[in-house]
Protein backbone atom coordinates (compact mmCIF):
# COMPACT_ATOMS: atom_id res chain seq x y z
CA UNK A 1 0.00 0.00 0.00
CA UNK A 2 3.00 2.38 0.60
CA UNK A 3 4.46 1.77 -2.68
CA UNK A 4 1.18 1.92 -4.04
CA UNK A 5 0.55 5.45 -2.88
CA UNK A 6 3.70 6.38 -3.96
CA UNK A 7 3.26 5.36 -7.51
CA UNK A 8 -0.52 7.01 -7.39
CA UNK A 9 -1.37 10.53 -7.12
CA UNK A 10 -3.30 10.90 -3.19
CA UNK A 11 -6.26 11.61 -6.08
CA UNK A 12 -5.73 7.88 -7.46
CA UNK A 13 -4.74 6.07 -3.96
CA UNK A 14 -7.62 7.67 -2.41
CA UNK A 15 -10.33 6.36 -5.10
CA UNK A 16 -8.65 3.20 -4.65
CA UNK A 17 -9.37 2.99 -0.56
CA UNK A 18 -12.78 4.24 -1.54
CA UNK A 19 -13.63 1.00 -3.61
CA UNK A 20 -11.69 -0.90 -0.52
CA UNK A 21 -14.04 1.53 1.99
CA UNK A 22 -17.56 -0.16 -0.48
CA UNK A 23 -16.10 -4.34 0.04
CA UNK A 24 -16.09 -3.45 3.65
CA UNK A 25 -19.20 -2.20 3.90
CA UNK A 26 -20.56 -4.84 1.85
CA UNK A 27 -18.54 -7.52 3.62
CA UNK A 28 -19.85 -7.41 6.44
CA UNK A 29 -23.35 -8.43 5.24
CA UNK A 30 -21.33 -11.07 3.81
CA UNK A 31 -19.78 -12.44 6.62
CA UNK A 32 -23.24 -12.47 8.67
CA UNK A 33 -21.20 -11.84 12.08
CA UNK A 34 -20.22 -15.23 12.04
CA UNK A 35 -16.09 -15.65 12.67
CA UNK A 36 -16.26 -15.70 16.33
CA UNK A 37 -19.15 -18.17 16.62
CA UNK A 38 -17.58 -20.43 14.05
CA UNK A 39 -14.03 -20.48 15.42
CA UNK A 40 -16.00 -20.75 19.24
CA UNK A 41 -17.86 -23.68 18.12
CA UNK A 42 -15.64 -25.45 16.20
CA UNK A 43 -13.25 -24.91 19.49
CA UNK A 44 -15.22 -26.44 21.71
CA UNK A 45 -16.87 -29.18 19.31
CA UNK A 46 -13.60 -30.03 17.07
CA UNK A 47 -14.88 -33.36 16.06
CA UNK A 48 -18.10 -32.06 14.63
CA UNK A 49 -16.40 -29.70 11.95
CA UNK A 50 -18.20 -31.36 9.10
CA UNK A 51 -21.60 -31.32 10.27
CA UNK A 52 -20.47 -27.37 11.64
CA UNK A 53 -19.49 -26.76 8.22
CA UNK A 54 -21.95 -27.91 6.15
CA UNK A 55 -24.61 -25.81 8.21
CA UNK A 56 -22.58 -22.51 7.66
CA UNK A 57 -22.51 -22.93 4.15
CA UNK A 58 -26.27 -22.06 3.27
CA UNK A 59 -26.11 -19.23 5.49
CA UNK A 60 -22.72 -17.88 3.85
CA UNK A 61 -23.96 -18.75 0.13
CA UNK A 62 -27.04 -16.41 1.11
CA UNK A 63 -25.82 -13.88 2.86
CA UNK A 64 -23.23 -13.39 0.09
CA UNK A 65 -26.21 -12.84 -2.94
CA UNK A 66 -27.47 -10.75 0.05
CA UNK A 67 -24.62 -8.27 -0.11
CA UNK A 68 -23.86 -8.59 -3.88
CA UNK A 69 -27.45 -7.17 -4.99
CA UNK A 70 -26.97 -4.35 -2.09
CA UNK A 71 -23.61 -3.15 -3.91
CA UNK A 72 -25.49 -3.24 -7.00
CA UNK A 73 -28.62 -1.39 -5.89
CA UNK A 74 -25.63 1.19 -4.19
CA UNK A 75 -24.21 1.22 -7.63
CA UNK A 76 -26.64 1.85 -9.60
CA UNK A 77 -28.18 5.21 -7.36
CA UNK A 78 -24.71 6.54 -7.18
CA UNK A 79 -24.09 6.05 -10.73
CA UNK A 80 -20.65 5.06 -10.80
CA UNK A 81 -18.92 4.42 -13.98
CA UNK A 82 -16.53 1.85 -13.47
CA UNK A 83 -18.40 -0.97 -14.38
CA UNK A 84 -15.35 -3.32 -14.23
CA UNK A 85 -13.68 -2.60 -11.35
CA UNK A 86 -16.50 -3.28 -9.36
CA UNK A 87 -17.31 -6.52 -10.95
CA UNK A 88 -13.99 -7.27 -9.12
CA UNK A 89 -15.10 -5.71 -6.38
CA UNK A 90 -17.98 -8.35 -5.71
CA UNK A 91 -14.85 -10.90 -6.14
CA UNK A 92 -13.23 -8.82 -3.23
CA UNK A 93 -16.06 -9.59 -1.37
CA UNK A 94 -15.95 -13.39 -2.46
CA UNK A 95 -12.22 -13.61 -1.08
CA UNK A 96 -13.20 -11.93 1.71
CA UNK A 97 -15.99 -14.71 2.44
CA UNK A 98 -13.52 -17.61 1.72
CA UNK A 99 -10.93 -16.33 4.02
CA UNK A 100 -12.98 -15.41 7.11
CA UNK A 101 -13.98 -18.98 7.30
CA UNK A 102 -11.21 -20.68 6.45
CA UNK A 103 -9.38 -18.83 9.25
CA UNK A 104 -12.36 -19.11 11.61
CA UNK A 105 -12.29 -22.51 11.24
CA UNK A 106 -8.09 -23.60 11.83
CA UNK A 107 -8.25 -20.78 14.26
CA UNK A 108 -11.23 -23.44 16.36
CA UNK A 109 -8.48 -26.05 15.88
CA UNK A 110 -5.87 -23.80 17.89
CA UNK A 111 -3.71 -23.77 14.30
CA UNK A 112 -2.24 -20.52 13.30
CA UNK A 113 0.23 -21.70 10.77
CA UNK A 114 -1.84 -21.31 7.85
CA UNK A 115 -3.06 -17.59 8.16
CA UNK A 116 0.73 -16.77 8.21
CA UNK A 117 1.89 -18.82 5.73
CA UNK A 118 -0.64 -17.73 3.17
CA UNK A 119 -0.61 -13.95 4.46
CA UNK A 120 3.05 -14.62 3.63
CA UNK A 121 3.04 -15.90 0.05
CA UNK A 122 0.35 -14.10 -0.75
CA UNK A 123 1.24 -10.31 0.02
CA UNK A 124 4.46 -10.81 -1.03
CA UNK A 125 2.52 -11.78 -4.43
CA UNK A 126 1.09 -8.45 -3.96
CA UNK A 127 4.10 -6.49 -3.26
CA UNK A 128 5.68 -7.83 -6.59
CA UNK A 129 3.22 -6.78 -8.36
CA UNK A 130 2.93 -3.61 -7.29
CA UNK A 131 6.74 -2.88 -7.47
CA UNK A 132 6.99 -4.19 -11.13
CA UNK A 133 3.53 -2.67 -12.63
CA UNK A 134 4.94 -0.32 -14.96
CA UNK A 135 3.72 3.44 -13.81
CA UNK A 136 2.56 4.05 -17.65
CA UNK A 137 0.04 0.87 -17.02
CA UNK A 138 -0.36 1.82 -13.44
CA UNK A 139 -4.27 3.06 -13.25
CA UNK A 140 -7.33 2.22 -10.97
CA UNK A 141 -8.34 -0.69 -13.03
CA UNK A 142 -5.55 -2.35 -13.30
CA UNK A 143 -4.91 -2.31 -9.42
CA UNK A 144 -8.19 -3.52 -8.67
CA UNK A 145 -8.38 -6.32 -11.20
CA UNK A 146 -4.92 -7.77 -10.10
CA UNK A 147 -5.37 -7.12 -6.03
CA UNK A 148 -9.37 -8.65 -6.60
CA UNK A 149 -7.43 -11.98 -8.07
CA UNK A 150 -4.59 -12.40 -5.96
CA UNK A 151 -7.52 -12.71 -2.63
CA UNK A 152 -9.36 -14.53 -4.62
CA UNK A 153 -7.04 -17.28 -5.05
CA UNK A 154 -5.49 -16.70 -1.29
CA UNK A 155 -9.17 -17.60 0.09
CA UNK A 156 -9.50 -20.30 -2.37
CA UNK A 157 -6.43 -22.01 -0.99
CA UNK A 158 -6.82 -21.76 2.44
CA UNK A 159 -10.45 -23.24 2.32
CA UNK A 160 -8.80 -26.29 0.08
CA UNK A 161 -6.42 -26.80 2.98
CA UNK A 162 -8.93 -25.96 5.84
CA UNK A 163 -11.38 -28.47 4.01
CA UNK A 164 -8.57 -31.11 3.44
CA UNK A 165 -7.26 -31.09 7.00
CA UNK A 166 -10.08 -30.25 9.09
CA UNK A 167 -13.49 -30.73 7.80
CA UNK A 168 -13.34 -34.07 6.07
CA UNK A 169 -13.07 -36.36 8.90
CA UNK A 170 -14.17 -34.38 11.49
CA UNK A 171 -17.89 -35.83 11.09
CA UNK A 172 -19.40 -36.67 14.37
CA UNK A 173 -22.65 -35.20 14.87
CA UNK A 174 -23.69 -32.38 17.19
CA UNK A 175 -27.08 -30.79 18.08
CA UNK A 176 -26.98 -27.37 16.76
CA UNK A 177 -29.07 -26.32 13.32
CA UNK A 178 -28.28 -23.58 11.16
CA UNK A 179 -30.89 -21.40 12.46
CA UNK A 180 -29.49 -21.62 16.33
CA UNK A 181 -25.94 -21.01 14.48
CA UNK A 182 -27.92 -17.78 12.57
CA UNK A 183 -29.09 -16.51 15.60
CA UNK A 184 -26.14 -16.96 17.40
CA UNK A 185 -24.42 -14.94 14.72
CA UNK A 186 -27.24 -12.02 15.03
CA UNK A 187 -25.80 -9.97 17.77
CA UNK A 188 -22.13 -10.12 15.83
CA UNK A 189 -23.29 -9.41 12.65
CA UNK A 190 -25.54 -5.98 14.20
CA UNK A 191 -21.81 -5.18 15.76
CA UNK A 192 -20.44 -5.41 11.97
CA UNK A 193 -22.73 -3.44 10.50
CA UNK A 194 -22.38 -0.95 13.12
CA UNK A 195 -18.71 -0.74 12.74
CA UNK A 196 -19.14 -0.47 9.11
CA UNK A 197 -21.19 2.47 9.13
CA UNK A 198 -18.74 3.44 11.69
CA UNK A 199 -15.86 3.30 9.81
CA UNK A 200 -16.64 3.21 6.56
CA UNK A 201 -19.50 5.62 5.78
CA UNK A 202 -17.50 8.24 7.17
CA UNK A 203 -15.14 8.20 4.36
CA UNK A 204 -17.48 7.59 1.67
CA UNK A 205 -18.84 11.09 2.95
CA UNK A 206 -15.09 12.24 3.06
CA UNK A 207 -15.06 11.34 -0.50
CA UNK A 208 -18.27 13.33 -1.52
CA UNK A 209 -17.35 15.94 0.44
CA UNK A 210 -13.79 17.03 0.15
CA UNK A 211 -12.65 15.00 -2.82
CA UNK A 212 -10.81 11.89 -3.36
CA UNK A 213 -7.18 13.62 -2.77
CA UNK A 214 -8.07 13.75 1.18
CA UNK A 215 -9.25 10.27 1.26
CA UNK A 216 -6.19 9.19 -0.15
CA UNK A 217 -3.97 11.34 2.84
CA UNK A 218 -6.39 9.90 5.71
CA UNK A 219 -5.94 6.55 3.87
CA UNK A 220 -2.27 6.93 4.06
CA UNK A 221 -2.30 8.27 7.87
CA UNK A 222 -5.15 4.83 8.69
CA UNK A 223 -2.64 2.26 6.89
CA UNK A 224 0.39 2.99 8.53
CA UNK A 225 -0.98 2.44 11.52
CA UNK A 226 -2.86 -0.73 10.32
CA UNK A 227 0.08 -3.12 10.80
CA UNK A 228 -0.15 -2.20 14.55
CA UNK A 229 -3.59 -2.98 14.60
CA UNK A 230 -3.86 -5.99 12.57
CA UNK A 231 -1.55 -7.57 14.29
CA UNK A 232 -3.44 -6.92 17.69
CA UNK A 233 -6.28 -8.27 15.62
CA UNK A 234 -4.96 -11.20 14.44
CA UNK A 235 -3.39 -11.97 17.40
CA UNK A 236 -6.21 -11.59 19.91
CA UNK A 237 -8.57 -13.67 17.07
CA UNK A 238 -5.70 -16.25 17.38
CA UNK A 239 -5.91 -16.34 21.60
CA UNK A 240 -9.74 -16.40 21.71
CA UNK A 241 -10.09 -20.46 21.70
CA UNK A 242 -7.68 -20.57 24.69
CA UNK A 243 -9.58 -17.03 26.44
CA UNK A 244 -12.97 -19.51 25.47
CA UNK A 245 -11.15 -22.56 28.02
CA UNK A 246 -9.51 -20.47 30.34
CA UNK A 247 -13.21 -18.61 30.70
CA UNK A 248 -14.32 -22.39 31.09
CA UNK A 249 -11.57 -24.02 33.09
CA UNK A 250 -10.27 -21.24 35.58
CA UNK A 251 -12.05 -17.83 35.56
CA UNK A 252 -9.62 -15.86 38.12
CA UNK A 253 -6.92 -16.64 36.08
CA UNK A 254 -8.98 -15.79 33.05
CA UNK A 255 -9.32 -12.09 35.23
CA UNK A 256 -6.07 -11.98 35.52
CA UNK A 257 -4.71 -12.38 32.06
CA UNK A 258 -7.28 -9.65 30.76
CA UNK A 259 -5.68 -7.32 33.51
CA UNK A 260 -2.34 -7.80 32.71
CA UNK A 261 -3.80 -7.15 28.72
CA UNK A 262 -5.13 -3.85 29.71
CA UNK A 263 -1.23 -2.98 31.16
CA UNK A 264 -0.15 -4.40 28.42
CA UNK A 265 -1.69 -2.88 25.30
CA UNK A 266 -1.94 0.89 26.77
CA UNK A 267 1.64 1.15 27.89
CA UNK A 268 3.03 -0.56 25.03
CA UNK A 269 0.68 0.72 22.20
CA UNK A 270 1.40 4.01 24.12
CA UNK A 271 5.23 4.38 23.82
CA UNK A 272 5.12 2.33 20.26
CA UNK A 273 2.10 5.85 19.38
CA UNK A 274 4.71 8.60 20.74
CA UNK A 275 7.94 7.10 19.06
CA UNK A 276 5.77 6.84 15.46
CA UNK A 277 4.24 10.87 16.45
CA UNK A 278 7.89 12.03 16.95
CA UNK A 279 9.36 10.76 14.11
CA UNK A 280 6.91 10.92 11.45
CA UNK A 281 7.41 14.43 9.95
CA UNK A 282 10.77 12.81 8.66
CA UNK A 283 9.81 9.13 7.65
CA UNK A 284 6.26 9.97 5.79
CA UNK A 285 7.62 12.38 3.48
CA UNK A 286 10.84 10.29 2.89
CA UNK A 287 8.56 7.50 2.24
CA UNK A 288 5.64 8.75 0.13
CA UNK A 289 7.03 12.58 -0.91
CA UNK A 290 6.39 15.96 -0.51
CA UNK A 291 3.12 15.07 -2.03
CA UNK A 292 1.61 13.28 1.09
CA UNK A 293 2.60 16.33 3.13
CA UNK A 294 -1.15 16.80 4.42
CA UNK A 295 -0.98 12.69 5.95
CA UNK A 296 1.47 13.62 8.57
CA UNK A 297 -0.98 15.51 10.76
CA UNK A 298 -3.74 13.07 9.87
CA UNK A 299 -1.33 9.77 10.80
CA UNK A 300 -0.24 11.47 14.31
CA UNK A 301 -4.00 11.59 15.29
CA UNK A 302 -4.70 8.15 13.89
CA UNK A 303 -1.95 6.85 15.30
CA UNK A 304 -3.15 7.60 19.23
CA UNK A 305 -6.65 6.31 17.45
CA UNK A 306 -4.97 2.97 16.86
CA UNK A 307 -3.74 2.66 21.12
CA UNK A 308 -7.60 3.11 21.78
CA UNK A 309 -8.39 0.99 19.08
CA UNK A 310 -6.38 -2.05 20.23
CA UNK A 311 -7.78 -1.94 23.73
CA UNK A 312 -10.96 -1.66 22.77
CA UNK A 313 -10.54 -5.08 20.64
CA UNK A 314 -9.31 -6.66 23.59
CA UNK A 315 -12.66 -5.66 25.36
CA UNK A 316 -14.89 -7.04 23.18
CA UNK A 317 -12.83 -10.37 22.49
CA UNK A 318 -12.74 -10.99 26.15
CA UNK A 319 -16.58 -10.34 26.02
CA UNK A 320 -17.10 -12.68 23.19
CA UNK A 321 -14.54 -15.29 24.88
CA UNK A 322 -17.14 -15.24 27.89
CA UNK A 323 -20.39 -15.55 26.01
CA UNK A 324 -21.77 -12.27 26.71
CA UNK A 325 -22.30 -11.20 22.66
CA UNK A 326 -25.67 -9.42 23.30
CA UNK A 327 -24.32 -7.15 26.09
CA UNK A 328 -21.33 -6.18 23.35
CA UNK A 329 -24.28 -5.55 21.07
CA UNK A 330 -25.92 -3.05 23.63
CA UNK A 331 -22.33 -1.57 24.36
CA UNK A 332 -21.68 -1.11 20.60
CA UNK A 333 -25.05 0.14 19.63
CA UNK A 334 -24.63 3.15 22.24
CA UNK A 335 -20.82 3.71 21.08
CA UNK A 336 -22.39 4.19 17.63
CA UNK A 337 -25.00 6.87 18.71
CA UNK A 338 -22.41 8.41 20.45
CA UNK A 339 -19.71 8.41 17.64
CA UNK A 340 -21.36 8.21 14.47
CA UNK A 341 -22.19 11.97 14.64
CA UNK A 342 -19.03 13.11 15.85
CA UNK A 343 -17.52 11.06 12.84
CA UNK A 344 -19.97 12.36 10.62
CA UNK A 345 -19.00 16.10 11.39
CA UNK A 346 -15.36 15.63 11.06
CA UNK A 347 -16.01 13.78 7.55
CA UNK A 348 -17.75 17.30 6.59
CA UNK A 349 -13.54 19.60 7.66
CA UNK A 350 -11.22 16.88 5.26
CA UNK A 351 -8.70 14.04 5.97
CA UNK A 352 -7.20 15.58 9.42
CA UNK A 353 -11.09 16.34 10.53
CA UNK A 354 -12.11 13.34 10.36
CA UNK A 355 -8.80 11.88 11.74
CA UNK A 356 -9.44 14.15 15.02
CA UNK A 357 -13.05 12.96 15.10
CA UNK A 358 -12.33 9.60 15.45
CA UNK A 359 -9.82 9.87 18.38
CA UNK A 360 -11.73 11.66 20.28
CA UNK A 361 -15.05 9.76 19.76
CA UNK A 362 -12.81 6.83 20.37
CA UNK A 363 -11.17 8.10 23.86
CA UNK A 364 -15.00 8.89 24.88
CA UNK A 365 -16.27 5.36 24.53
CA UNK A 366 -13.18 3.73 25.91
CA UNK A 367 -13.60 5.53 28.99
CA UNK A 368 -16.95 4.13 29.84
CA UNK A 369 -16.49 0.54 28.36
CA UNK A 370 -13.79 -0.28 31.07
CA UNK A 371 -16.32 0.38 34.14
CA UNK A 372 -19.22 -1.24 31.84
CA UNK A 373 -16.46 -4.13 31.49
CA UNK A 374 -15.56 -4.51 34.69
CA UNK A 375 -19.33 -5.07 36.25
CA UNK A 376 -20.09 -7.17 33.52
CA UNK A 377 -17.25 -9.86 34.05
CA UNK A 378 -17.16 -8.68 38.06
CA UNK A 379 -13.20 -8.39 37.56
CA UNK A 380 -13.79 -6.08 40.53
CA UNK A 381 -11.00 -4.05 38.97
CA UNK A 382 -9.25 -1.34 41.57
CA UNK A 383 -9.37 2.53 40.64
CA UNK A 384 -5.62 2.38 39.41
CA UNK A 385 -6.04 -0.43 38.09
CA UNK A 386 -9.23 0.64 35.75
CA UNK A 387 -7.44 4.23 35.09
CA UNK A 388 -3.84 4.27 35.40
CA UNK A 389 -3.10 3.29 31.79
CA UNK A 390 -5.38 5.74 30.44
CA UNK A 391 -3.40 8.36 32.75
CA UNK A 392 -0.36 7.19 30.68
CA UNK A 393 -1.92 7.37 27.37
CA UNK A 394 -3.18 10.78 28.55
CA UNK A 395 0.33 12.61 30.02
CA UNK A 396 2.71 11.02 26.97
CA UNK A 397 -0.29 12.01 24.12
CA UNK A 398 -0.21 15.71 25.59
CA UNK A 399 3.89 15.75 25.92
CA UNK A 400 3.83 14.92 21.98
CA UNK A 401 0.88 16.74 20.92
CA UNK A 402 1.37 20.32 22.57
CA UNK A 403 5.29 20.50 23.09
CA UNK A 404 7.68 21.80 20.66
CA UNK A 405 11.07 21.16 21.17
CA UNK A 406 11.74 17.64 20.70
CA UNK A 407 14.42 16.80 23.30
CA UNK A 408 12.59 18.11 26.09
CA UNK A 409 9.81 15.56 24.59
CA UNK A 410 11.74 12.79 25.17
CA UNK A 411 13.03 13.90 28.56
CA UNK A 412 9.49 13.75 29.75
CA UNK A 413 8.08 10.81 28.22
CA UNK A 414 11.29 8.97 29.88
CA UNK A 415 10.83 10.80 33.52
CA UNK A 416 6.96 9.94 33.50
CA UNK A 417 7.55 6.28 32.37
CA UNK A 418 10.08 5.96 34.88
CA UNK A 419 7.56 7.58 37.16
CA UNK A 420 5.13 5.22 36.42
CA UNK A 421 7.52 2.56 37.18
CA UNK A 422 8.40 2.62 41.12
CA UNK A 423 4.66 1.91 41.45
CA UNK A 424 4.29 -1.72 42.45
CA UNK A 425 0.66 -1.80 40.84
CA UNK A 426 1.26 0.64 38.15
CA UNK A 427 0.45 -1.19 34.25
CA UNK A 428 4.15 -0.25 33.44
CA UNK A 429 5.56 -2.53 36.92
CA UNK A 430 3.13 -4.94 35.48
CA UNK A 431 4.31 -4.78 32.07
CA UNK A 432 8.08 -5.18 33.22
CA UNK A 433 7.01 -7.88 35.37
CA UNK A 434 4.81 -9.92 32.88
CA UNK A 435 8.07 -9.30 30.30
CA UNK A 436 10.33 -10.39 33.32
CA UNK A 437 8.57 -13.57 33.81
CA UNK A 438 8.66 -14.65 30.30
CA UNK A 439 11.87 -14.51 30.14
CA UNK A 440 12.58 -16.69 32.75
CA UNK A 441 10.39 -18.91 31.27
CA UNK A 442 11.94 -19.65 28.38
CA UNK A 443 14.82 -19.97 29.81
Amino acid sequence: MMILAKKLSPEGYGLFNVILSLVALFTVFANSGMNLVLTREVTLFPKSTNTIFSLIVPIRIISFLIATISLLIYLYFKSFDYDLIFIFAIILILANNLWDVSESIAFGHLITKYTTLFNLIFSSIWLLTVVFLPKNILNIRVIVICYSVILFLKGIAYLLTVYHKFVVENKESISLTWQSIFIMCVPYLWLRVLGALTDQVPILMLNDNSGSAEVGYFSVGSRLILPITLMINTGLRAVFPFLTKLFKEDLQLFKTRIIDGFGFIMISGTLIAAFLVLTSKYWIVFIFGVDYFNAIAVFNSMAWFGVLLCFDLLLSTCLSSSYKQKILAIITTIDFLIVFPIFYIGANYGALGFANAKLIGSAIVVLYHVIVFDKVLNLKLKFYQMFSGFFFFIIIFTVCTFLENIVFKLFLILTVTSAFALFKESPVRRNIDLIRKLLLTKR
